[in-house]
């Protein structure tokens, strides 16, 4: 927009430029001391055409480094576009790690648990084979009494055979049985 509103003010000038010469060619004394003033003023025409030049080989280069620019927007948006969708894909599949993990804890709780049922029925099986322990050496105990009492009444007997004779202690034992 400043490039035309530059033109036209250029434009307006040339306008007033052409007025000018219009009214020099009345009177030719002052049309002379005016051509070395339009000389000076074609030159300085000139420089701004080459100002003018310069400008729009700038603007040309500022059309170019826009273009690029936006280009360079248009790849940064597609590359946002995939990191969105990366991160969404992990947070898909942190939802379903977080969901691994309760199912997990809710094993390791119920795991936990059997354990502790696993504990109380050892402290009960240690209790009773503490208590099958301590009666099997109670009843070592009494069979070593029992032999030794066995061991003892088969010498009283043989004593006593040896007393009664053996045929007298047939005869007892037949009397004793029942015809």
């Amino acid at each position: 927009m400043e490039t035309k509103d530059y033109l036209q003010r250029i434009f307006n000038e040339l306008s007033e430029i052409r007025a000018e010469i219009g009214k020099l060619y009345s009177d030719q004394e002052s049309m002379k001391e005016d051509i070395t003033g339009i000389k000076s003023e074609t030159a300085k025409i000139a420089g701004i055409k080459s100002e003018m030049a310069e400008m729009k080989s700038e603007i040309a280069g500022i059309k170019t480094e826009t273009t690029a620019m936006k280009s360079e927007i248009t790849e940064m948006k597609s590359e946002i576009a995939g990191i969105k969708t990366e991160t969404a894909a992990m947070k898909s599949e942190m939802a379903e790690m977080k969901s691994e993990i309760a199912g997990i804890k809710t094993e390791t709780a119920e795991m936990k648990s059997e354990i502790k049922e696993i504990k109380t029925e050892v402290k009960e099986l240690k209790e009773k084979t503490d208590s099958i322990y301590e009666q099997t050496a109670a009843l070592m105990e009494f069979k070593t009494e029992a032999m030794a009492m066995l061991k003892e009444l088969r010498e009283n007997q043989k004593s006593t055979f040896e007393i009664l004779g053996e045929h007298e202690v047939q005869i007892r034992t037949l009397r004793r049985r029942p015809v």
